[in-house]
């Protein structure tokens, strides 16, 4: 591997804030890497689209596979942004699935085969404008952090 080579990646690459993300992150690194279940057709130009679904071991292991053999095993940073938010306010088994067992299987994943210098985690649901109690708010709300 190129020793100048720098990789970035993020999850949930698809979702609001990833393909931004993604975009802004062009040409500050080498390799800009997304892992998402369904990626923008195309992706952002000078990235890379890998379809993993979080919620599965082997569908992880898989990406996780193709991004070492194609990018590399030193990952400057991985953002982390793959999370399930339930708009309604109940309970919701998707919460487990994704934000907890996901990040479960994708910090193990890179724990056995990649050197990552650094973990960022964020999510989308404090980046909206707030809106009126009871009102609901969903992915396609403003945006308007206070």
């Amino acid at each position: 591997m190129n020793a100048e080579r720098k990789i970035v990646l993020v999850t949930g690459s698809n979702g609001r804030i990833g393909t931004e993300v993604m975009r802004r992150l062009t040409g500050r690194f080498s390799d800009v890497v997304g892992l998402d279940r369904k990626s923008p057709s195309p992706p952002p130009p000078s990235c890379t689209q890998i379809p993993v679904d979080i919620t599965s071991d082997e569908s992880m292991r898989g990406g996780l596979r193709v991004l070492g053999e194609h990018h590399g095993t030193h990952i400057a940073a991985v953002i982390h942004l793959a999370a399930y938010y339930d708009f309604l306010g109940k309970p919701n088994p998707k919460y487990y699935q994704v934000t907890v067992e996901g990040t479960r299987r994708l910090l193990q994943g890179l724990r056995e085969g990649f050197e990552v210098e650094q973990f960022i985690f964020s999510s989308t649901m404090l980046v909206h404008k707030p809106g009126d109690p009871g009102q609901f708010i969903t992915e396609d709300w403003p945006l308007g952090a206070t």
